[in-house]
């Protein structure tokens, strides 16, 4: 990634100049600052309405019983954790670009399984892993893309304001989920909800790619 903010932490005292009334303003003029807020919501909305629907989808949609749609749905967790152990131990050879487009490529494909027609115990073995695998390095990686994005001074920031996309994402995604099902009056509106928000975290990246791209060669 190209580096899009220019102030390094020997050039300034970022404590100062976070006390600056304008830094969140002059934060979300620079070109990435949207896309990177709107790809943190995105996830985060996929991994917590997963969280809290995985086993109603399992029940409802799905035909299994309560007793085993929670443990199926349980394996989302078990993903979440290998992906984690996984993107920690590659970390450092593995570009933060590569963390996030193999991630939302997972997620892509955990998406595509919950549609077309296999059999359920399959589908309930390998969807909710490969959810948690997808889910698990996306926002490591660009928490530690920041100061290569933004410059070190305003990393503290930008980094608390994916962290409030993380936390709005949270507290609306699975309520909004809610609305869409009474609406749609079937959990099997549960992949394509969490579809959308994959789509919407790839195109959200993808700007944060061009962005970075075009600064690079100084357009």
């Amino acid at each position: 990634m190209a580096q899009l903010g220019e102030t390094p932490y020997a050039q300034g005292d970022w404590r100062h100049d976070m006390r600056r009334p304008h830094v969140v303003r002059t934060l979300m003029a620079m070109p990435a600052a949207v896309a990177v807020i709107v790809l943190m919501f995105a996830t985060t909305s996929v991994e917590q309405t997963t969280m809290l629907w995985a086993s109603s989808y399992m029940v409802h949609a799905g035909g299994m019983s309560i007793h085993t749609a929670g443990v199926y749905a349980n394996l989302f967790f078990v993903g979440l954790v290998a992906g984690s152990v996984v993107a920690g131990v590659v970390a450092l050879k593995v570009r933060d670009v590569w963390m996030v487009v193999g991630g939302i490529a997972v997620l892509l494909g955990a998406v595509v399984l919950m549609v077309v027609p296999m059999a359920g115990l399959w589908r309930a073995l390998t969807a909710p892993v490969l959810l948690g695998v997808g889910c698990a390095p996306i926002a490591p990686a660009v928490v530690h893309a920041t100061p290569r994005l933004f410059g070190a001074a305003r990393t503290p920031a930008m980094i608390g304001m994916q962290t409030a996309a993380v936390s709005l994402a949270t507290l609306v995604s699975p309520v909004l989920f809610a609305g869409v099902e009474r609406v749609s009056g079937s959990m099997h509106a549960l992949p394509w909800y969490l579809l959308g928000f994959t789509v919407i975290a790839l195109a959200a990246y993808a700007r944060v790619v061009r962005v970075a791209r075009l600064h690079a060669r100084g357009e």
